[in-house]
């Protein structure tokens, strides 16, 4: 990638700003302060969730070092350096804080709300700094690779060879016992796109990439971490309806994905609390599956099915792993 592309936010303000990928920190402060007509030294910049400053140690060195494609960017006014005596308290400028965990929990969290204006807005919930927004995936048997795929920067068939890969590399751990087949049989198997992903996936990827990925059950409410407080320290949300995988991101523009930040801070919990109602608002609208009681149908031999067990046990048995509801 030759460019980053960045979305830039100020007060109400916003706009997507393209730079070269060996952009200095100073070319990057001075192109963000002209983009909102402001000067480079009356300004901070802050990226992530919860935002953090962008270190100005070196302002030679690259950009790229420190921000990545489509994460949002806040600038933030900095408070004068000097104050007229005279001025009131209530004209001073203000510095702008980013809230802290302790303070999120300590007001109440806004009520969820999704889109009620008959636009194509997905479901999402605020927070102080934008809104998490459900990223829907296709249908497709693919769902969990496809949520991953953005967060993990890999192809969805990428993906299913790590995962094979793994399975291959390490049959102790991955067993036919934990597998629930020959090793080389589900390393065939999981590279199929008909093939869903589950936890054995979601286990070999978060170690794989050294990143925590959290699954957040609809029905429940229940939140599956897979490799806490991995080495890279980020965290990544995804939403489980029972037989469906999405993306949960935080969203400066609700149709516009490309800034989304879907990366988190894996030792701050401030996100968790949104993600939850976010799944609290899809439980509401019955966004999830029964899977212990749904019926489904084997699309190949026509087999009438009910709930995940007879799915699971049925696909062992004849390798048929085509489904539908009925």
């Amino acid at each position: 990638m030759s460019n980053l592309r960045l979305r830039l936010k100020y007060m109400d303000k916003s706009s997507v700003a393209t730079i070269p990928v060996d952009a200095s920190v100073k070319s990057f402060l001075e192109t963000a302060a002209a983009t909102f007509s402001l000067t480079p030294d009356s300004i901070s910049i802050k990226f992530g969730f919860p935002p953090k400053d962008i270190p100005l140690h070196d302002l030679e060195s690259p950009i790229s070092n420190v921000i990545s494609s489509g994460q949002q960017i806040l600038v933030v006014k900095s408070p004068s350096t000097t104050t007229n005596p005279s001025t009131s308290a209530s004209n001073a400028p203000q510095a702008v804080s980013r809230p802290t965990e302790k303070s999120l929990n300590a007001t109440t969290l806004p009520s969820t709300q999704a889109s009620t204006n008959g636009s194509q807005d997905p479901p999402y919930v605020n927070t102080p700094l934008g809104d998490i927004a459900l990223r829907v995936m296709p249908d497709d048997n693919s769902c969990l690779f496809r949520a991953l795929s953005k967060p993990l920067g890999s192809s969805p068939y990428d993906l299913r060879e790590v995962v094979a890969s793994t399975v291959l590399s390490n049959p102790e751990l991955y067993s036919t016992a934990v597998l629930g087949k020959p090793p080389m049989e589900y390393a065939t198997w999981i590279r199929k796109e008909s093939s869903w992903g589950g936890y054995i996936e979601l286990s070999v990827l978060s170690a794989h990439f050294n990143i925590e990925i959290c699954s957040v059950d609809v029905q429940t409410g229940r939140v599956d971490s897979y490799n806490p407080q991995p080495a890279t320290g980020q965290r990544t949300f995804i939403v489980y309806s029972g037989i469906h995988y999405d993306l949960a991101a935080l969203a400066s523009v609700l149709w516009d994905t490309d800034a989304d930040i879907i990366l988190f801070d894996a030792t701050d919990d401030t996100t968790l609390p949104y993600i939850q109602q976010l799944a609290s608002l899809l439980r509401n609208m019955h966004y999830y599956t029964d899977t212990a009681s749904f019926t489904i149908r084997c699309n190949i031999c026509g087999a009438g099915l009910v709930g995940e067990k007879d799915a699971s046990a049925h696909a062992m048995a004849t390798g048929h792993v085509q489904f539908g509801e009925y």
